[in-house]
C-alpha cells in the first residue's frame, strides 16, 4: 500500500474531453492527495479520474476549475471512498512538530479529515456526545488556524531592508 512510491498517472491517463492541460497542471497534486488518503494507487487513480471527468463536463461558459477546487473535489471523493471501506485502523496520525494540540482535538480532526469519519461516528467511537466532538474539532481548528497565522506572519524587523 504505502510502500514503494510510484509516480502518478501521466497526461495520457487524462480523461478525454479537453482537460489534458488541466490534468497536466493539477493531476499530480490531486493524485498524491488521493493516494495519501486512500493508501491505494488504484483507488487514487479512480478518484482522480472521476474528478477530472467532472471538470471536463463543466459547461464551457464557466471558468475552468482552479487547483483548489480540484483538490477539494479529490478530497471529497476520496473521503467518500474511505467511508465505504471497512475500517481497521483507528490510530490518529501525528499532527506535526510544534503543534500544541491536545490529543482529543487532534484525534477528532485527524480521524475526520484523513479517515473520513463523521461526527456521529467519532462520537460512537470515542464514547462522547456529538456536541463534544464538534467542540473538540472547533477548538482544534482554532489552534491550527492560529498556529498557521503565527507561522506565516513576518516579524517587523524582517520586513525592513537595509
Amino acid at each position: 500500500m504505502l510502500g514503494a512510491r510510484r509516480s502518478p498517472p501521466s497526461t495520457a491517463a487524462a480523461p478525454a474531453g479537453g482537460c489534458e492541460a488541466l490534468f497536466s497542471r493539477h493531476g499530480e497534486a490531486c493524485w498524491s492527495l488521493a493516494r495519501q488518503l486512500l493508501g491505494c494507487e488504484a483507488l487514487a487513480s479512480s478518484v482522480v479520474h472521476e474528478v477530472f471527468v467532472d471538470a471536463a463536463r463543466r459547461p464551457t461558459s464557466t471558468a475552468p476549475p482552479t487547483g483548489v477546487e480540484l483538490l477539494s473535489g479529490t478530497h471529497g471523493r476520496a473521503v467518500a471512498v474511505l467511508r465505504r471501506l471497512p475500517r481497521t485502523d483507528h490510530q490518529p496520525l501525528s499532527v506535526g512538530p510544534g503543534m500544541d494540540l491536545p490529543e482529543e482535538q487532534g484525534r477528532a480532526l485527524l480521524l475526520s479529515y484523513w479517515s473520513g469519519y463523521t461526527q456521529q461516528e467519532l462520537a460512537a467511537l470515542t464514547g462522547v456526545a456529538v456536541s463534544v466532538v464538534r467542540a473538540r474539532m472547533l477548538a482544534g481548528m482554532t489552534v491550527l488556524t492560529q498556529a498557521r497565522q503565527d507561522s506565516t506572519s513576518v516579524a517587523p524587523s524582517a520586513r525592513q531592508t537595509g
